[in-house]
Parts: C-alpha cells; structure tokens; sequence
C-alpha cells in the first residue's frame, strides 16, 4: 500500500485502495458546456507522466463572456467506488497557475449526480496530488473536468491526468 498526507487533511494518513486508471490507454472522450463557447479534446500523451509511459491530456479552451464553462474527461468505463474508499484522488499537471475548480463527477446508490471538488483553485504549475472525500452513498466516478466561472477571462490551457484511485482512511 502506499501512504499519502495531504494538505486539507494534514496529518491523517490514507492507503491505496484501488489503483482504478493509470492512464495508460485510451480511457475517454472529452466534452464541453456550453458546446458553443468552450472546445475540448482528450488524448494520451507521453510528455509528461507520473509513472508509466502516459498521462491523459484535456485540453480546452474557455471564451469571454459565456457565465460557468467546462471541459469534460469522461471516462470509457465509470470506475466503481470499493465499499471502504473515503476519498478519491488524482495526480494533476497544470503548465500554469489558473483560478479554475477541477472537480470529479459520479452517480450515487439512486442514480443522483454526485460531484467532488478535488481543488476550488489550481494555483499550482506541475504536478500536484489532489483528493476529495467520497459522499456517502456515492457509487461511481464517471468523469473529471475543469471549471471557468469568471466570464471576464479566456483561456486556452489543458491538464494532465494520471494515477487516480480510491483510498481508505
């Protein structure tokens, strides 16, 4: 297992449930809301990786003036939540900082879309592991995706995607 300290949760410890992607193969299809003001694509690529030879790539590119905008990896399969897993994480490339929310988006025991924050903020550039706890009753993660609220700025970037998995306190 492999132990992890993060920073919200700083001092606790998580172990690696289930290593459910490793990105090393063609896992999804990107897509874009609102479809006319935001374009997304989604491919493997071996420039930048955590481990292994790929990492998924969204790439996305938000307009002025359209209000809440997103890019969408959504994954092939969903990946089932184990019955123990607390939390669900991510490694994350970012070629620069951004005031964009990264959140992962799942079904629960009823069918309800459940959503996970994973960062309000990618103030980050590089690699960065970033976690969410798991909603009790959610049953799977469907897919990743990155979020523009201010409707004042425009931005063509893309993050990389790779290791997410579930983990248990």
């Amino acid at each position: 297992y492999k132990i992890y300290r993060f920073g919200d949760a700083e001092g606790a410890v998580y172990f690696n449930e289930d290593n459910t992607d490793t990105f090393e193969g063609q896992n999804g299809t990107a897509s874009a809301y609102p479809s006319d003001a935001v374009s997304a694509s989604y491919e493997m690529t071996s420039e930048v990786s955590v481990s292994g030879d790929y990492g998924g790539k969204l790439s996305y590119s938000f307009k002025k003036g359209a209000a809440t905008q997103a890019a969408y990896l959504n994954f092939s399969t969903a990946k089932a939540v184990p019955q123990a897993a607390t939390h669900f994480g991510v490694w994350v490339y970012a070629p620069s900082e951004s005031y964009q929310w990264l959140r992962a988006e799942g079904t629960d025991e009823n069918g309800k879309t459940v959503r996970l924050t994973l960062s309000s903020s990618l103030e980050f550039s590089g690699w960065q592991y970033v976690i969410a706890p798991i909603l009790s009753g959610t049953k799977t993660i469907d897919r990743l995706y990155v979020v523009q609220n201010d409707k004042k700025v425009a931005c063509d970037s893309y993050l990389v995607f790779d290791n997410a998995e579930f983990l248990t306190e």
